[in-house]
């Protein structure tokens, strides 16, 4: 199923075509987030736009996150700030993309509070 484009900005990064969004995530009490995906949903991931820095970190929804081990739904991974202040610009949403699709980066795995998970 393909993403709706209502309510979403196009921009092109690396030669790739990418929606994005911001919205408040009720689910999250009500915390404003950034989405961004490609049109076929392999890269999809949620940013939540006010976070500390002690646990800033972004969901990972699709398949494409290179550095990432095989494919598990809702993982987190520490990251740098994309965004300062309250508004998203298409700049913001490009750094955020070229981090993610980067291959050279440490990744800091995540539990659902932005706090390093524990491996066993």
């Amino acid at each position: 199923m393909a993403i709706a484009r209502k309510h979403r900005r196009p921009i092109a990064v690396r030669g790739r075509q990418f929606l994005w969004w911001v919205y408040e995530d009720l689910e999250n009490l009500g915390a404003m987030t950034l989405a961004v995906a490609s049109a076929d949903k392999a890269f999809l991931v949620r940013y939540e736009i006010a976070q500390t820095d002690e646990t800033r970190h972004l969901m990972v929804l699709g398949q494409e996150f290179p550095g990432l081990p095989a494919r598990r739904p809702w993982r987190r991974v520490r990251c740098p700030a994309f965004v300062a202040g309250d508004s998203v610009t298409p700049s913001h949403v490009r750094q955020l993309i070229d981090w993610c699709l980067h291959t050279n980066r440490d990744l800091v795995q995540v539990d659902w509070t932005g706090r390093d998970a524990v491996t066993g």
